[in-house]
């Protein structure tokens, strides 16, 4: 996503595996909402609830730290524009002390958020991983040179970090306010944005929280939660809101065969009263930023299968676990929902379902739009 949108995150798995494959890789290659989403559907919800659990404890404990650090905030003064502009600055400074005592409380009770999540050692995986996707892609060297050099330069940060950087600039606030980490910190957030001509790509305290729940995960289940959201991110410094002219075709493609399954905005519906084709059109392009994020990330997780030669059943393991977050993600105009995503995109990619040795994508998902 960009600056404007929040992607929710809900990452991982709990402790208590997620159900086992007990038939052939058909169901994931047929059905893979029925294998990924409603299969897991306890295992989602108890995990939610620990979650939820874990930070109300940790909201706990910071809270009265930060009130006792926001009180000592010097008073406001000023009336009119003057003392408006005081309140947007507090509200900022008062964001940032509840952030750091939620960062704090939740690194005493789940140790140092950046030593599994966002890590540079798998920052760095993601990004070759990412890079590999584009470099076979069908763009000429001189695109593929340009987006391999961006996701190369992309700083990805925690809230803390990016709040040093940006200070009060590069509309900081106005990202803040729309697409926020949350007055505690807790939302599960990650989104792509700029810091100072930087790319940027700010995870907040609340998804590395959701990430260190699962205390016996192993170091290969967390890459598996955070291969799929990284790569999405990071992909967003290279979608169409920058490069609209590369990816015509591809959103030409998505409207074509796709674009009935998607769901149109209020604005976007003007389009619909016209012609099917021009809604279609208007639906591919309002999501092809998140379609195009989505559609690299899969190219970047079949880079990884492939590099790490996974049996089968490791392949399916894999894919469930990266793309287990996109259950219960709806339509709202923007991001596609998680029937689309998990249909439409990965189980439509031919590499996906070549190394899932699935048959032929059912006619009903449409041709599959790639690089």
């Amino acid at each position: 996503m960009r600056n404007q949108v929040i992607v929710m995150i809900f990452l991982g798995v709990l402790s208590t595996p997620f159900v086992q494959a007990q038939t052939s890789a058909s169901v994931l290659c047929e059905s893979p909402y029925q294998r990924i989403c409603d299969d897991n559907k306890q295992a989602l919800k108890d995990r939610k609830d620990h979650i939820d659990l874990i930070k109300a404890e940790i909201a706990d404990e910071a809270k009265p730290l930060a009130q006792a650090e926001i009180a000592k905030l010097p008073p406001l003064h000023g009336i009119g524009p003057v003392r408006w502009l005081g309140q947007i600055k507090r509200w900022f400074e008062e964001e940032k002390i509840r952030n750091r005592f939620i960062i704090e409380a939740a690194g005493r009770r789940l140790g140092p958020l950046e030593s599994q999540a966002v890590n540079q050692e798998s920052v760095t995986t993601i990004k070759k991983y990412l890079k590999a996707a584009v470099e076979s892609s069908k763009f000429d060297r001189y695109v593929k040179d340009n987006f391999k050099g961006i996701i190369e330069g992309v700083t990805v940060g925690n809230f803390m970090d990016y709040a040093e950087r940006a200070g009060l600039k590069d509309g900081l606030l106005a990202q803040l306010f729309q697409a926020s980490c949350g007055m505690d910190g807790l939302v599960d957030n990650a989104f792509a944005t700029e810091s100072q001509g930087q790319d940027y790509v700010l995870i907040c305290p609340g998804w590395q929280i959701s990430m260190q729940i699962d205390k016996q995960a192993t170091e290969k289940k967390t890459f598996n939660t955070i291969v799929q959201v990284l790569s999405h991110e990071l992909s967003h410094h290279i979608d169409p809101s920058k490069f609209g002219d590369n990816y015509k075709d591809f959103i030409a493609c998505i409207a074509s065969n796709h674009g009935n399954a998607l769901k149109a905005d209020m604005i976007t519906k003007l389009h619909c009263n016209i012609t099917p084709q021009e809604c279609n059109a208007a639906k591919a392009q309002k999501h092809s930023g998140e379609i195009v994020a989505d559609t690299w990330a899969v190219e970047a997780m079949t880079k990884y299968m492939h590099d790490n030669a996974l049996l089968l059943q490791e392949k399916e393991q894999t894919i469930e676990e990266t793309f287990v977050r996109l259950c219960g993600s709806g339509d709202e105009g923007i991001h596609p929902d998680d029937h689309f995503r998990l249909e439409h995109i990965l189980m439509n990619n031919p590499e996906v379902r070549a190394q899932l040795e699935c048959k032929s994508a059912p006619s009903s998902r449409g041709a599959y739009c790639g690089y």
